[in-house]
């Protein structure tokens, strides 16, 4: 058994999604967007018949955007789908590794207050899928992540498509990435004492 994960096999109590408190459904709003909302840098050149791929990855990217941005804030959702539906720590790095990937390597998306909070959900399901032993019920993940079934099956499959379903992640590289975060965090620290 992988020891990846740190807590115990799920009870009944958490496989249940009818035992996720009501403070922990709050939906996250409409998925429904409209076209001209942005999507990534896609939407920001001109599409010519030779940038299929750039206007297939818009399409993709639109899914995750949410007409108003959801009634709670990205730390208080993080927390709320750690405490209901808790993964390891390299599921959470994993995922920002994705985004890392299409928001700054593949500039496929942008990342904003309309659709972070779907990327967040449907990035830790497939990084938990990818590389978790356990995970908890889809019906689960749907009710706490504040999104019906259909809709983050949905998610999934978009996302898996943003990353070119490069999904395993190696130690090495999720070492990697924690080390530039970091010096970044101190790059960050040092220009803001030096104001």
């Amino acid at each position: 058994m992988d020891k990846r994960r740190s807590q115990p096999p799920p009870s009944r109590e958490l496989t249940d999604p009818e035992s996720v408190p009501e403070r922990a459904r709050t939906p996250i709003g409409s998925p429904e967007t409209k076209p001209e909302m942005p999507s990534g840098i896609a939407d920001k050149i001109s599409l010519s018949p030779s940038s299929s791929a750039a206007s297939q990855n818009s399409a993709v990217a639109r899914k995750f955007n949410s007409r108003n941005p959801p009634p709670i804030s990205i730390y208080e959702y993080l927390c709320r789908l750690y405490k209901y539906c808790a993964m390891s720590t390299g599921a959470f790095l994993a995922t920002c590794l994705y985004l890392y990937r299409a928001a700054i390597v593949q500039e496929s998306l942008a990342l904003t207050t309309h659709n972070i909070h779907r990327l967040l959900l449907a990035g830790l399901r497939v990084a938990g899928k990818a590389n978790d032993d356990l995970n908890y019920p889809h019906k689960r993940w749907a009710t706490v992540g504040g999104v019906t079934e259909s809709e983050l099956a949905k998610l999934e499959i978009a996302f898996c498509y943003i990353t070119d379903f490069e999904l395993r992640v190696t130690a090495e590289t999720l070492t990697h990435h924690v080390n530039l975060a970091r010096n970044m965090i101190e790059k960050m620290r040092c220009s803001s004492d030096h104001r």
